[in-house]
């Protein structure tokens, strides 16, 4: 089973806990004995972000890890400081919202990449922290309307000095028409709007490259903040650059 190793943690005097996330499998949890002895075999291929192949096999109690092969280890990614608090923070981010043994083809994929272009950049827009979150809500089925109405389905038309409509609890973007306005209604101008076309659809590559102002970066970070936290249920920590 291929896998990203999501998190490690200690149980008892020599084992652990290994959290990881699969396409086929989704989230598991897998217990690593003896993996904290100085003679393991394993326990050098159980670094979060890792991209192993793995052999478990169950027993009453635990899931056991049987064997543990690296296939990428992203060592970019962990020479340098930025792409490391990045990468932990998404990791976290999924550790929390990704339900266990529930199969996540594309979001595994979305991850994988995400790590793969990490590790081959130099540097590192933090911008693409509320891209993967993004992303990540729409391959979780909250999928966010940005181009017509959801309440009358009219196409919303480019206009760069109109005022934008979003409603969290009809998940997307609102005409002008009152009728068709909620109570949740938060209001954006089409830079905003163009931002979080490109979150949703563009690549990583055009993402890193964006250039965004201070106080866009920051509306969009609360938006995104917002849109997970309604349909997550829990809070979400900001990324605190350094």
């Amino acid at each position: 089973m291929l896998a990203v190793v999501l998190a490690r943690k200690n149980f008892r005097e020599y084992d652990q806990f290994i959290t990881l996330f699969s396409a086929e499998s989704g989230k598991i949890e897998v217990l690593a004995k003896a993996v904290k002895k100085i003679n393991s075999k394993n326990s050098a291929h159980l670094e979060p972000c890792f991209l192993i192949e793995v052999e478990v096999v169950g027993n009453r109690d635990f899931n056991l890890l049987a064997k543990a092969e690296p296939i990428e280890v992203f060592k970019n990614i962990r020479l340098d400081l930025t792409k490391i608090r990045l990468v932990n923070y998404i990791l976290n981010f999924l550790n929390k919202i990704i339900k266990p043994n529930h199969p996540e083809e594309a979001l595994f994929s979305t991850l994988v990449g995400f790590l793969a272009f990490s590790h081959e950049q130099e540097n590192i827009n933090l911008f693409l922290i509320e891209a993967f979150i993004f992303k990540t809500l729409c391959h979780l089925g909250f999928y966010q309307e940005l181009n017509k109405c959801v309440k009358c389905e009219q196409e919303i038309q480019m206009n760069k000095q109109g005022e934008y409509f979003f409603s969290l609890s009809s998940g997307g973007v609102l005409c002008q028409q009152v009728e068709c306005h909620a109570e949740d209604v938060v209001k954006f101008d089409s830079e905003i709007w163009e931002l979080l076309k490109n979150l949703m659809n563009k690549d990583w590559n055009f993402i890193n490259n964006l250039q965004i102002n201070s106080e866009d970066k920051e509306k969009i970070q609360v938006f995104v903040k917002n849109i997970g936290e309604y349909y997550l249920g829990f809070s979400i920590d900001v990324f605190c650059e350094v």
